[in-house]
């Protein structure tokens, strides 16, 4: 009786696993080609050796390791097109919402005055702008010191964005791990 017993349990955890690896194959069918390639090659380019079902999957589709690195250049190429698409949205935004500001103000579309009046509402939204008198027009070393001063800011302001570029790229890639290997792994 007990053997028979043990037998049941054994088919039944044998069985229990057949399943199990079979709803993981068919679940590995159902993703895309992106997100198997996302499972396989790690964010730095390495491959990910314990995702055997993904890249058996991959083999399937006949698609290669080089494939999915392609696959993830052109992602990542293309989301860097959409953040600077964004970026020049943004920016046609905020200018027609100044031209929206200077036309209350009584000025017209396509005249110098309005142009002038986008300038100074955009030179108003610089944060914390510097303003530099120049009460002697001939004086060389003011405008140079401007200049600097200008060019000193505009250094800093890349180096913040950069800064913060960086960090958020990191963050990215602690994601991709983390979707990969899951959450806090301590791979990632």
């Amino acid at each position: 009786m007990t053997k028979i017993k043990d037998v049941s349990i054994i088919f039944l955890i044998a069985f229990i696993s057949l399943l199990f690896m079979h709803q993981t194959v068919f679940a590995e069918a159902e993703k895309t080609t992106t997100q198997l390639c996302d499972q396989v090659i790690y964010p730095d380019g390495s491959i990910n050796r314990y995702q055997t079902e993904a890249r058996n999957e991959l083999k399937k589709r006949s698609k290669t390791l080089d494939d999915c690195r392609a696959i993830r250049k052109l992602e990542s190429d293309m989301i860097q097109v959409e953040k600077e698409e964004l970026a020049q949205e943004m920016k046609k935004q905020k200018i027609d919402s100044m031209k929206a500001d200077c036309r209350d103000l009584g000025f017209t579309d396509g005249t110098e005055g309005m142009g002038n009046c986008v300038l100074k509402l955009m030179e108003l939204a610089k944060p914390n702008q510097v303003v530099i008198s120049n009460p002697s027009s001939g004086s060389n070393s003011s405008s140079t010191d401007a200049e600097m001063l200008r060019i000193e800011k505009e250094r800093l302001a890349m180096e913040k964005y950069k800064s913060r570029q960086d960090a958020a790229e990191k963050l990215m890639d602690i994601g991709n791990c983390w979707s990969v290997m899951g959450d806090f792994s301590p791979w990632c």
